[in-house]
């Protein structure tokens, strides 16, 4: 068994709408609107006229039009004239720009390549002179061909020029050329520092670690040691500890001398590294008075065909002596390279 009750209330609803009392400061009303001009054209030059019959001189520049000229027929895109302070009087009078002269950051262009082109009605034959200025890089191009530029025989010159810029001749036909130019102003870059570790070469150097050696037993022992020098030059050998300087043991063996053959039985420390030292030489050593490291001067008696003139010197260069006697087997002879030879009394004197 069950029960379901479901009351509803009967009630009747109107909507009001009230108008609020309220100021113009707690609830504002208002409108602002304004219209910007598009950016304007590039103004158009005058027309030049010359006096005379004498035809317009320039006959053409890069700020004419087809309304400032009888000689320009069309162009491509009009860009605007521009000047600045720090250029010559020549380029603030002809210079044109394809980026209006904006204050705006971004607005210069950087890095890019611009053109432009004029048709142009030449009235007679013969050489027209083209003169120009360019800020950064440009050239200038007639029917496709490059008269003005990097590549051709003369190059635009700075805008910063103060004198005339120089003038190349053309050969122009009567009728309609096409006068091109292309300008670019230089990248600008702007760097920022990054302090960032690319590399180092501490970090390719292995770890070193510090490692010790112990000995067991004794710390010296008696090491024997043969040494035999045999060879015609002079050769020697010598063991010594470089730290302190102490020679161990040494043996050495002259020029042409006999064979050396020696033992030597020393005290070593185990463990210590020992310097070795081999020596050698083709020299021969020269002879010396005995118990003297000085050269014994030989001295030579020479006695002449004179008794009585007889004098004492030493051997002069590229003499010899010849311990040959003579025919009369009293005197030795004194010889040099040239033969020359001298009979001489041989006498072997102390040195003085």
């Amino acid at each position: 068994m069950m029960l379901a009750v479901n009351i509803k209330a009967a009630f009747v609803s109107d909507e009001f709408q009230v108008i609020s009392q309220k100021s113009w400061n707690q609830n504002p009303m208002g409108i602002a609107l304004v219209i910007d001009a598009p950016l304007s054209p590039p103004p158009a030059e005058p027309p030049l006229l010359q006096d005379g019959r004498c035809p317009n001189n320039p006959i053409w520049s890069t700020r004419m039009t087809p309304n400032s000229s009888d000689y320009v027929i069309d162009i491509i895109s009009s860009w605007w004239p521009v000047r600045l302070d720090s250029w010559s009087k020549f380029s603030n009078r002809y210079a044109i720009s394809p980026l209006p002269p904006l204050s705006l950051k971004g607005t210069d262009g950087s890095g890019g390549k611009f053109s432009t082109a004029w048709k142009v009605d030449i009235p007679y034959r013969g050489f027209y002179g083209l003169k120009g200025t360019v800020d950064n890089v440009g050239r200038i191009l007639i029917d496709s061909q490059e008269v003005l530029g990097p590549n051709a025989d003369k190059n635009l010159q700075s805008v910063k020029l103060q004198t005339t810029p120089d003038m190349v001749k053309i050969l122009l036909e009567k009728g309609v050329h096409q006068i091109e130019i292309e300008v670019e102003n230089d990248a600008q870059y702007k760097t920022t520092r990054i302090d960032k570790k690319v590399f180092s070469t501490a970090d390719w150097a292995s770890t070193q670690n510090t490692t010790s050696t112990f000995i067991e037993g004794p710390k010296n022992i008696d090491v024997t040691f043969k040494v035999s020098i045999g060879t015609l030059y002079g050769a020697g050998i010598k063991l010594f500890d470089s730290n302190t300087g102490v020679v161990v043991f040494e043996n050495e063996k002259g020029y042409d001398k006999p064979s050396i053959i020696e033992t030597h039985t020393k005290n070593i420390e185990v463990g210590k590294v020992y310097d070795v030292e081999f020596t050698s030489s083709n020299q021969a050593t020269p002879s010396t008075t005995e118990g003297s490291d000085v050269p014994e001067d030989i001295f030579v008696h020479q006695t002449n065909v004179h008794p009585n003139s007889s004098t004492y010197r030493t051997l002069r260069q590229g003499e010899y002596v010849s311990f040959a006697l003579s025919e009369d087997d009293n005197y030795s002879t004194i010889g040099d390279t040239n033969e020359n030879r001298t009979y001489a009394t041989f006498t072997k004197l102390a040195a003085t």
